[in-house]
Order: C-alpha cells, then structure tokens, then sequence
C-alpha cells in the first residue's frame, strides 16, 4: 500500500530541524511500523488465547490471517451498542443513589459516595 501525506511548510521546517533533510520519510515509516505493530499484537490478545510477546512477526501475521478480524464498522457498532446498554444504567444508579442518600440524609447526616 502506497500512502501520501501533505505536510506544511512550517511542519516540514520544524521535522528537518529535528529529523534532518533525509529523516522525515524514515521517521514516518518506522511510525507507522510501531503502530502497525502493536494493532497486531492487540489483535493477537483479543482474538486469540496466544501471548504475542513469544510469537515472531510472521507467526502472528500467519496466524492473524486465518481469523476474520472485525472491521471498523463492527466494532463501532458494537461500542454503539454498549453505549446504549450502559446509559440506561447510569441513570439506574444514578437514581438508586438519590434515594439512598435521601435516606441517609435523613439518618442524621450520613452520605453515601458511589462513582460510576
């Protein structure tokens, strides 16, 4: 896959002020590398019972290739759906605490303290 990025002028003074003129394009690669590095090892723990830390890089592109990974839309989907499990929830707790300190309140004073 070829990628292509726009950089500013002024971005691209201050990263070969700090990369030199040649850096930039290394110092992007081995970025991209380090992410792509670790979202193979995420997916190695959360598709797989295997520990990433003892597998080598073509081990786990092997073995990430037999799985069909989730897609962006899939897992957006399902924190969508999380969301609307939990919202009704908070609102629960929120009001089981109103009526507990309610309670409390009127026992002299005492207070509970709950964080969701």
């Amino acid at each position: 896959m070829e990628i292509t990025t726009t950089i500013s002028d002024d971005g691209e003074k201050v990263l070969k002020s700090w990369l030199g003129e040649a850096g930039i394009k290394d110092w992007l690669q081995h970025a991209i590398d380090n992410k792509l590095r670790q979202r193979v090892d995420a997916s190695i723990l959360e598709h797989t019972n295997l520990n990433p830390q003892k597998m080598t890089k073509d081990d786990k592109l092997i073995k990430l290739s037999k799985i069909e990974l989730p897609t962006r839309e899939m897992r957006d989907g399902k924190k969508d759906e999380i969301a609307g499990i939990k919202k009704p929830l908070v609102t629960e707790i929120n009001a089981v605490k109103t009526v507990v300190n309610t309670i409390l309140t009127n026992m002299e004073g005492a207070e509970i303290n709950a964080t969701v």
